[in-house]
């Protein structure tokens, strides 16, 4: 493998990484969950993430071994740090968020410090609070500790802006080709009418409303990523696309008992979101 995914022969794409925290056996532990449990497995490098995550997840653990930061025991539910989360955008800035059992972070502004000094393209630092006794990641509360909490990714010539909790394809390169694919399958002609199902911040359904959809509609249940994708809209300035919160399966059978038409529906995810309902709202409108 690792002769296959060398750094000289092939980019390194995955542009989001999460990784656990624990005190392991033989130490503290930063790295991912080992097959079918959460015993984290410390790892130094992932020849599928950016070299700039490699080595701020190095300096993050550093920082926590230095200050003797306790981490998160799920078995007690005590301690603090749960999980490091990294995303990097294709111009080589990155963001960091810790997500922590608790409403403060000791020695943040050396946390700062370091981490601006492993990676000098560090845009920012988000905390975020998890007091939950739960196997989600993040938690509903942020603060932002230093920078700004989010990043600006150019994606099929649109430009799009990421917080931290906003769904994001990991691999930017093939996501041009996908989306490029499903809009030729799509065959937009200007006077099409769009949905764009779990919409997300609202990336597939830009890309239409650039590419030719008489209007967008983008529906999505997650909050913050229809803010964002608001956000996109304006940033992109493109005045076709709408974006609202909600059950997509019961916006499109709300559409359809009010004679609404719509011609293309983009649907992501394509599997999870395919249930009775939604196909059954589908076939309807």
């Amino acid at each position: 493998l690792s002769g296959v995914l060398s750094a000289d022969n092939t980019e390194r794409y995955r542009n989001k990484v999460q990784f656990p925290v624990a005190q392991e056996k033989d130490g503290l532990a930063v790295g991912y969950y080992r097959g079918r449990s959460h015993s984290v497995l410390d790892v130094k490098d992932c020849l599928l993430q950016p070299e700039a995550v490699t080595a701020l997840r190095a300096a993050f653990k550093g920082w926590m071994e230095r200050y003797a930061v306790p981490p998160y025991d799920e078995v007690s539910r005590s301690g603090l740090i749960r999980h490091f989360y990294v995303r990097t955008n294709s111009s080589g800035e990155s963001l960091c968020c810790v997500v922590a059992n608790g409403t403060k972070l000791p020695h943040a502004d050396e946390l700062v410090q370091t981490l601006r000094s492993a990676h000098s393209e560090l845009a920012g630092l988000v905390l975020n609070l998890n007091r939950e006794d739960t196997n989600v990641i993040l938690g509903r509360e942020y603060r932002t500790l230093w920078g700004r909490d989010w990043l600006e990714e150019e994606l099929c010539g649109l430009s799009f802006r990421l917080s931290v909790p906003s769904f994001f394809q990991i691999n930017r390169a093939q996501t041009q080709w996908l989306y490029a694919l499903a809009l030729e399958y799509a065959g937009l002609t200007g006077s099409e009418t769009v949905i764009d199902a779990y919409c997300g911040i609202g990336t597939i359904g830009l890309v239409a409303a650039k590419q030719g959809a008489k209007k967008v509609v983008g529906v999505e249940l997650n909050r913050d990523a229809v803010k964002d994708a608001i956000g996109n809209a304006k940033l992109n300035k493109l005045s076709n696309a709408w974006f609202c919160a909600g059950d997509a399966g019961e916006f499109m059978l709300e559409m359809s008992l009010e004679k609404e038409p719509a011609d293309v529906v983009f649907m992501d995810p394509p599997r999870a979101g395919s249930d009775r309902t939604f196909l059954s709202s589908l076939i309807a409108l």
